[in-house]
């Protein structure tokens, strides 16, 4: 039967179940003695016709709460706060220019790069800020400032 089929289109072909067969019809009747010749049941289905619930399929985010990515970048900012304060309380002055070094070379490299690719300057979102400072958090508090810069510069331009 694979044989006859391959000449017809889509529309033409025999509707198949998850096994590969025919598929049945939905009343246990056999084909032939549907009741109404003429019926909707007995056409094949075309390209408009409906044969099934539809979906629609979106890009993510399928669900939007409203928030923006710049209040989101902010609450991570504020969840990371306590331990930013303790680790300048713990490893002092030193883990503080750690974390303002490499803030602010992420926010200087986020700034340069949207200027040279032509693009709206978006340092408002907190991103770059959130990049340097979870950098900073992961470098240990003697860190050269030159790993701060070249570490924020990698983050943001390949990141």
């Amino acid at each position: 039967m694979e044989g006859k089929m391959e000449g017809m289109t889509p529309e033409e072909k025999p509707a198949r179940d998850s096994e590969g067969g025919p598929a049945e019809s939905g009343t246990g009747a056999s084909p032939a003695a549907d009741p109404k010749p003429g019926s909707k049941a007995n056409k094949p289905h075309t390209k408009n016709e409906a044969v099934g619930p539809r979906f629609l399929v979106s890009s993510s985010p399928h669900i939007h709460d409203g928030q923006t990515v710049g209040g989101i970048m902010k609450l991570v900012i504020i969840a990371l706060l306590p331990a930013t304060l303790f680790s300048i309380y713990i490893f002092g002055l030193s883990a503080m220019r750690v974390i303002v070094i490499s803030v602010a070379s992420a926010v200087v490299f986020e700034m340069l790069s949207q200027r040279i690719m032509k693009r709206p300057v978006r340092v408002r979102d907190y991103s770059a800020a959130l990049t340097g400072l979870l950098l900073a958090l992961n470098l240990p508090p003697s860190s050269s400032w030159w790993i701060c810069v070249v570490g924020a510069g990698v983050a943001i331009l390949l990141g």
